[in-house]
């Protein structure tokens, strides 16, 4: 079972309605072959891989986030990263396919992302800003500028196009 907004401690509750004030209109997600998250195959939502792990305290959210920024963790994240910015999706999509295989991989996908349609339960929180609350647990991640966090799901019904990225 997911968390729902109805889960979700007050402190969460409102850092995500003050991060609602600043969403953009679209996100994008890139998913590729080494992408940790998941396409629930009835739904179709993007699933993080720790997908059930409740939040109830501002300590319990700077835990998980932190353990979501730092790529060496070997912790499951509860967290989807997602750009703010075409532009940054774009490049990094086309970093990851150079390093990958059409033929034998799945391929690098860019999934648009349309904020309007996000259900009010979908927690979205920015993490330049998150960094900026918490600059010393997170001064290590240098690369958030345009990134913003979904917890435990993108919604399918916010997904308006895949675009594919062709590698080597």
């Amino acid at each position: 079972m997911m968390t729902t907004q109805q889960d979700i401690s007050p402190y969460l509750a409102s850092v995500n309605n003050a991060h609602k004030q600043r969403r953009p209109r679209f996100f994008w997600k890139v998913t590729h072959y080494d992408t940790q998250s998941w396409e629930h195959p009835f739904t179709r939502d993007l699933i993080a891989v720790d997908s059930l792990r409740v939040i109830a305290t501002e300590e319990e959210l700077k835990r998980a986030v932190v353990n979501h920024a730092f790529w060496g963790s070997k912790e499951p994240s509860c967290f989807l990263s997602v750009f703010s910015d075409w532009r940054h999706a774009y490049n990094w999509a086309q970093k990851v396919a150079i390093h990958g295989s059409w033929a034998r991989e799945p391929p690098v996908a860019i999934h648009t992302i349309e904020s309007r349609l996000l259900p009010s339960s979908c927690v979205v929180l920015e993490m330049d800003s998150l960094k900026s609350v918490w600059p010393g647990p997170l001064a290590f991640h240098k690369h958030s500028q345009n990134e913003w966090i979904f917890l435990h799901k993108i919604p399918k019904q916010a997904i308006t196009r895949t675009h594919l990225i062709r590698g080597k």
